[in-house]
């Protein structure tokens, strides 16, 4: 956990030695915090993000929601009230997460009792949906989750691009929970969050992973989405073309990367010792 802790930690580096050449685009993205108990953020192209509380830039407009400089203050006071099927208990329930497999239902429990206990320092939003109509969710986790700062990079982590590589999955889970109970007592959690904005994904296949079989490894059950595609090469490439039929959870994280200025990005992926780093897609990458 501490290695992919550290991992984040390069964002600050990089977005500081590139500040200085990138200062005037950055300037221009205005920023504006969300939160409603239901918000919807359309975007000019007939796109919405829903969610507890979502930070986005100039253009996006928003329907139903309060006046954003009371929005941090709103959700402190009050319980997650989006969504359905949210057992109130969840509130009263000790803050822990389990060592199993959390299928689609317990995962959002998670997250969103993540929110509703640490509403500074977590903010969940959905950036689009699957298939088969299941929310693909991203949480916030930073000190100023609400809002992009100046001189404070965007990172991302997307785990579960293969619906039967869980261990992703069941990683990011676990590094939220580290890094929300540890931020008030652990130093370098406390600045890693003070300084970076952290979105995590942790499953961008969540249909693949419902029909996925525990303690089969062999095989290529819920490797797909739910059409049979494989989403890791469903995007477009590079240096060839690509005439596969886009996915909506491709075009949705494609939609996503547009609209915020991430500096750093992780792919998490399981069942191989390997790190792959930008480019590795080349002509002669073999």
């Amino acid at each position: 956990m501490k290695t992919v802790i550290s991992i984040l930690a390069i964002a600050t580096w990089l977005y500081t030695a590139s500040l200085a050449a990138d200062l005037s685009h950055i300037a221009n993205r205005t920023q504006v915090s969300i939160a409603s108990p239901s918000p919807r953020l359309s975007l000019d192209d007939g796109t919405t993000f829903v969610g507890d509380s979502i930070s986005v830039n100039a253009g996006f407009q928003a329907q139903g929601v309060s006046d954003p400089a009371n929005s941090l203050s709103e959700l402190q006071q009050r319980k997650y009230q989006g969504g359905s099927n949210l057992n109130l208990d969840t509130f009263t329930e000790p803050y822990t997460i389990d060592y199993k497999y959390h299928n689609f239902d317990r995962m959002t429990k998670f997250l969103r009792q993540t929110t509703a206990r640490y509403p500074s320092l977590t903010a969940l939003y959905s950036i689009g949906k699957s298939v088969q109509g299941r929310d693909l969710w991203v949480l916030v986790v930073s000190a100023s989750p609400y809002e992009h700062m100046l001189g404070k990079p965007d990172v991302k982590y997307i785990g579960n691009i293969h619906g039967n590589e869980a261990v992703s999955r069941e990683l990011l889970l676990q590094l939220i929970h580290y890094l929300v109970t540890n931020y008030a007592t652990d130093n370098f959690v406390k600045w890693l969050l003070d300084n970076t904005r952290i979105h995590i994904m942790p499953s961008m296949n969540p249909d693949g992973f419902e029909v996925s079989k525990e303690g089969s490894c062999d095989g290529t059950q819920g490797r797909y989405n739910a059409r049979g595609f494989d989403l890791n090469r469903n995007f477009p490439d590079y240096f060839k073309q690509n005439n596969r039929r886009a996915q909506p959870e491709t075009e949705a994280v494609k939609e996503w990367v547009s609209k915020i200025q991430f500096v750093l990005s992780g792919s998490l992926h399981g069942g191989a010792l390997v790190a792959s780093y930008p480019f590795d897609n080349t002509p002669n990458s073999r």
